[in-house]
């Protein structure tokens, strides 16, 4: 099943390869990827109050089984540079 993870995060180097790295070793790959600096979007996504600038959002998409990804977003998540994680099937 596809799945679309829409993260926001602190814009600084390193974060995507975290990320990236979290599937990787669960052996799930990156179908579609778009990262958006500073966009209306991610401050919608933060709760709709106003962000600081240096934040980006996220939007990947994903094929794996249900628990899989369920881990996945509770692994990327518990990264440093991590705000927030909404997950979706696509």
């Amino acid at each position: 099943m596809r799945h679309r993870f829409s993260i926001v995060v602190e814009n600084k180097a390193g974060v995507l390869a975290r990320i990236l790295g979290v599937l990787s070793a669960r052996g799930m790959n990156v179908e579609s990827l778009e990262v958006d600096e500073n966009s209306e979007v991610s401050t919608q996504h933060a709760g709709g109050t106003a962000v600081a600038t240096g934040l980006a959002l996220i939007t990947l998409i994903t094929v794996g089984e249900e628990a899989t990804v369920e881990r996945v977003a509770q692994k990327i998540g518990q990264q440093v540079r991590v705000l927030s994680v909404k997950r979706e099937i696509a």
